[in-house]
């Protein structure tokens, strides 16, 4: 049975995986400590009310998404299979 539900399993993961890695308000409105924010609070940095610094912005969410691009192509052949294996009849 445990083969049948990887696919399911990994597309849970990347959902997962991805909506936590994103977690903006929790982490700041809980996290007392610097060292322990989440890469999106630590993103805020560049933003302030007078200046931008749009390409310290970009080049830290090329940097953030990376972890995201790899777990995803980690993850990938068992997205592909279960799409296939949906796919096909009887």
């Amino acid at each position: 049975m445990f083969p049948l539900a990887w696919p399911g399993l990994a597309a849970s993961s990347v959902y997962a995986f991805i909506t936590s890695w994103n977690e903006l308000m929790f982490s700041a409105t809980y996290m007392q400590r610097p060292e322990i924010e989440t890469l999106p609070v630590a993103l805020q940095q560049y933003f302030s009310s007078y200046y931008t610094d749009w390409g310290g912005v970009m080049a830290a969410s090329v940097i953030f998404t990376i972890p995201v691009v790899i777990f995803f192509l980690v993850v990938q052949k068992r997205l592909m299979q279960g799409m296939a294996s949906g796919a096909m009849k009887g």
